[in-house]
C-alpha cells in the first residue's frame, strides 16, 4: 500500500525538478548549472531510498542546503528539499529551507524569490499528497473491516 504514496512523491518531484529548470535561466553562467541538476536529481533519489532512516535523510538533505551557499544555482532546486522536507517531516529542516534559498539572493534575486515561491508551492503539495495518501489507506482499511 505504500508503493502508491511513493510513486505520488516521485510524480510531485518529478513536476518540481521541471519548474525548477527555467529557475537556472536565472542563475549566474556557471558550468555548475548542469552540475546543479545532476546533483539535486541523486539528492532527492538518495532521500526517497533512505525513507525509512530519518538521520541518514536529514544529513543528505542538510548537504545539500548548504551547498547553496556555495553554489547558487543549487537554489533552483531548494524546493526539492522543502518538498521531501514536509513529505516526511524532517524536523527544523521543513522550516529552514528558505535561509538557504536567500543565500542566491546575491547572486540573483530572481532565482532566490523563484526558488522562495516554488518551495512554497512544493510544502503545499507535499502536505497534499501525504493527506491523500492517509485518506486513501483510511479508506482501505475501512472497505477491508467491511
Amino acid at each position: 500500500m505504500r508503493i502508491m504514496g511513493a510513486m505520488d512523491r516521485i510524480v510531485d518531484e518529478i513536476i518540481l525538478a521541471a519548474l525548477g529548470l527555467p529557475l537556472l535561466l536565472a542563475a549566474p553562467p556557471s558550468p555548475a548549472k548542469v552540475a546543479a541538476l545532476l546533483v539535486a536529481l541523486v539528492a532527492v533519489g538518495a532521500l526517497e531510498l533512505l525513507a525509512p532512516r530519518r538521520r541518514a535523510q536529514a544529513a543528505v538533505a542538510t548537504a545539500l542546503l548548504a551547498a547553496v551557499f556555495a553554489v547558487p544555482s543549487l537554489a533552483a532546486f531548494v524546493p526539492l528539499i522543502a518538498y521531501v522536507a514536509v513529505a516526511f517531516s524532517l524536523g527544523p529542516l521543513r522550516f529552514l529551507w528558505p535561509v538557504s534559498a536567500l543565500a542566491a539572493w546575491d547572486a540573483s534575486g530572481i532565482l532566490a524569490a523563484g526558488a522562495l515561491l516554488l518551495g512554497a508551492l512544493a510544502c503545499l503539495m507535499a502536505w497534499r499528497t501525504r493527506a491523500h495518501s492517509q485518506e486513501r489507506d483510511r479508506l482501505r482499511r475501512l472497505r477491508d473491516d467491511v
